[in-house]
């Protein structure tokens, strides 16, 4: 192949008499003098020069500052928590590093305070990702819990007496035996506070300290005061949870049509100012315990269905709305034919925007469409490229308006229950119940799309 001749730029400057004594030069390496009016840029062949202006030095142009990267941190690796011998070494080496010996096979699970002033705030965060300290001890086969309550915890732990009681012990040399240490919250009011408080981080170790306790903000209501509303102590119980948490339900299924057996997120508690009770569900065992006593379906499987059921009757809406559902098959005209995502996305003005974000999260255009029994809207030229993926493959008869007739009986079904639901899934409802509902031609659409099991898996439905 031939290679272009070389060229170079011409520039002319005229905005001083140096410059335009030199009058058109050629240059591929120019430094620029004081005056920048460029009147002219002409490419040529010419012979290439270099020319320079030392009456000013070229101004010096903005460039971003080097990237300081932060220093790799001691992450553990994925999935090391899940591993119950790697947590139960952990709270062995937690007590070790404060010298304290226990007395069980099992180490205890430290309070959060402790954790909070040991600054260990990975295994905080393993212990809350369980469900708690009671859902981690049933998981590592019974260890032995602090209780919470300071007081109560010198009383009857004796590796807790060995930290704060035994004088010998460095790591717990400023902890006190009558208040726990102060939270993060505290520590960062106590920072705007007058000088006049105490210097120490646990309020002292005298005992006289403890008739201190008002001034040195220990008291209950000034201990809590970044947390308004606060329950009283002893407030929260097993039972008082799960009372609270059916209300919330019920309340929920009134006002916004959600069925009762379905476990809310904690998010959704949060934002709804229900904190209180979600700390609550976390510190008696988490949303595995309480979907297991109370029946409720998790919001992992509830949220899956919902998702799916949303997508099926936005896309039934779109294709039923827009030319494409003209577009049927001649030898089955049920089936629709689903355009390219990009159609979806721009058709109607952001219109359809939440389809079009619901087709990536089930797998994207193509699965969705051998899924739900679609055919793809494409040319000649996308089929050829396309063969021998997507396009060979189905997953039989199907038909959008029987998923949304057996979605939302399943849906209205759930309902008009209450909990417990035994068992706590969504699952595809099998013949005899379909009968006695009066459901008949429900139960017959399931025989011709595949029977209950391939309407099951076609769904993301449990069996019965």
């Amino acid at each position: 192949m031939r290679s272009r001749p070389r060229s170079s730029v011409s520039l002319l400057f005229t905005s001083c008499a140096a410059c335009a004594a030199i009058g058109p030069v050629t240059a591929t390496a120019f430094i620029f003098p004081p005056c920048d009016r460029i009147l002219a840029v002409r490419t040529n062949q010419l012979p290439l020069t270099e020319v320079s202006c030392s009456m000013q030095e070229p101004p010096k142009l903005a460039t971003r500052p080097k990237q300081v990267r932060r220093l790799p941190t001691n992450r553990r690796p994925r999935g090391y928590w899940d591993d119950p011998s790697n947590l139960t070494k952990e709270l062995s080496s937690f007590w070790e590093g404060i010298g304290v010996s226990t007395s069980f096979t099992l180490p205890p699970i430290p309070s959060q305070q402790l954790l909070n002033y040991y600054g260990r705030n990975d295994l905080r965060w393993a212990i809350y990702r369980h469900g708690g300290r009671e859902a981690v001890s049933e998981w590592l086969g019974g260890a032995p819990i602090i209780p919470g309550r300071w007081k109560t915890a010198l009383a009857e732990s004796h590796e807790m007496r060995q930290l704060v009681l035994d004088p010998s012990n460095e790591a717990g040399r400023d902890l006190s035996p009558f208040f726990p240490p102060k939270s993060p919250q505290q520590l960062k009011k106590r920072k705007t506070e007058s000088p006049t408080s105490i210097d120490t981080q646990s309020g002292g170790n005298e005992e006289g300290d403890a008739d201190d306790a008002t001034d040195t903000n220990y008291t209950t209501l000034v201990r809590w005061q970044h947390k308004p509303g606060r329950k009283p102590r002893g407030y929260w119980t097993e039972e008082r949870v799960m009372v609270e948490l059916l209300k919330y339900l019920y309340d929920y299924k009134d006002e916004r049509g959600r069925p009762s057996v379905w476990m809310p997120r904690p998010s959704e508690l949060s934002e709804a100012g229900r904190s209180d009770l979600m700390g609550a569900i976390t510190r008696f065992g988490g949303q595995r315990k309480m979907c297991k006593q109370l029946g409720l379906v998790p919001h992992n499987d509830w949220h899956y269905f919902e998702m799916q059921f949303r997508l099926i009757l936005e896309l039934r809406e779109y294709l039923e709305s827009t030319d494409c559902g003209g577009e049927r098959d001649i030898d089955h005209p049920e089936e629709y034919c689903l355009p390219q995502a990009t159609t979806i996305l721009n058709d109607g003005d952001d219109k359809y925007q939440s389809l079009y974000d619901l087709i990536q999260y089930f797998g994207g255009r193509k699965f969705v469409a051998s899924r739900l029994g679609l055919k793809l809207c494409c040319t000649g030229s996308e089929r050829k490229r396309r063969r021998g993926d997507y396009l060979q493959m189905s997953f039989g008869k199907f038909s959008l308006d029987f998923a949304i007739r057996l979605l939302g009986f399943i849906r209205n079904d759930h309902l008009s229950k209450r909990p417990p639901l035994k068992p706590a899934t969504i699952r595809i409802p099998n013949r005899q119940y379909l009968m006695a509902m009066g459901e008949t031609e429900i139960a017959e659409e399931i025989e011709v799309y595949g029977g209950y099991e391939n309407v099951a898996r076609r769904l993301g439905l449990d069996m019965f």
